[in-house]
C-alpha cells in the first residue's frame, strides 16, 4: 500500500524535488555515496536527524510551517543544484580532455606524416581514420553520443583528417649476420 496517495500535491512535489537533488548529487558529485546518506544530509541541512524524520514531518506539519520550511530549504537546494551543474560541466570538460588525449595517443593528424595528394579525397596519400567511429567504439558506454560527436568534429576542424602511422611491418629491422 502506497502511503503517499493522500499527500497534498505541494508536499509530494517538494519531497520529489529533494529526492531529485540527492540523486543528481550522487550521480555527479558523490558516486560512491549511498542515496540514503545523501537524503540524510539534506535532512540535516534542514535541521532534522535523518531523512525519515524530515519526510514524516513534511507530511504532518501545518501548512504555514511547511511553507516556511520550503522557503528556508529552497535557497540551499538552489545552491545544491548549482553545484551539481558545475560538477556536470567539470565532468563534461574532463570527458572532452580524456577523449582528446586518447585520440592523440592512438592517431596522428595526416598533415604531420602523410604526403599531399591532390587526387585523394582527404588531400593526403594515406587513408584517414573515422575519428567519430573510433571514439564511439571506445567511449559510447560512458559518454553521450552528442558529446563524442562534438569532440570528433572539433578534432577534425582543428587538426584535419587523422590517420594511423603504420608503415606495415611491426617487426624490428633484423640484420642477417650470415651475410655480414
Amino acid at each position: 500500500m502506497n502511503s503517499n496517495v493522500n499527500i497534498p500535491a505541494d508536499r509530494a512535489d517538494f519531497i520529489a524535488k529533494l529526492k531529485r537533488v540527492a540523486k543528481a548529487a550522487k550521480r555527479l558529485r558523490y558516486p560512491n555515496a549511498q542515496l540514503s546518506e545523501l537524503h540524510d544530509k539534506i535532512a540535516k541541512v534542514a535541521g532534522y536527524n535523518n531523512w525519515s524524520v524530515l519526510h514524516r514531518d513534511i507530511l504532518r506539519m501545518p501548512q504555514k510551517r511547511f511553507e516556511e520550511l520550503e522557503a528556508a530549504l529552497s535557497q540551499r537546494l538552489e545552491q545544491e543544484v548549482s553545484l551539481n551543474k558545475r560538477a556536470r560541466e567539470f565532468d563534461r570538460q574532463a570527458a572532452i580532455e580524456e577523449m582528446e588525449t586518447w585520440v592523440k595517443a592512438n592517431f596522428t593528424p595526416l598533415v604531420e606524416f602523410a604526403f599531399r595528394d591532390s587526387e585523394s579525397e582527404t588531400g593526403y596519400a594515406w587513408p584517414d581514420e573515422e575519428i567519430n567511429y573510433a571514439l564511439q567504439e571506445e567511449f559510447s558506454d560512458r559518454y553521450p553520443d552528442d558529446l563524442i560527436e562534438e569532440v570528433a568534429t572539433d578534432l577534425e576542424i582543428n587538426y584535419g583528417p587523422w590517420g594511423r602511422e603504420d608503415y606495415g611491418d611491426d617487426e624490428p629491422f633484423a640484420i642477417n649476420e650470415d651475410r655480414v
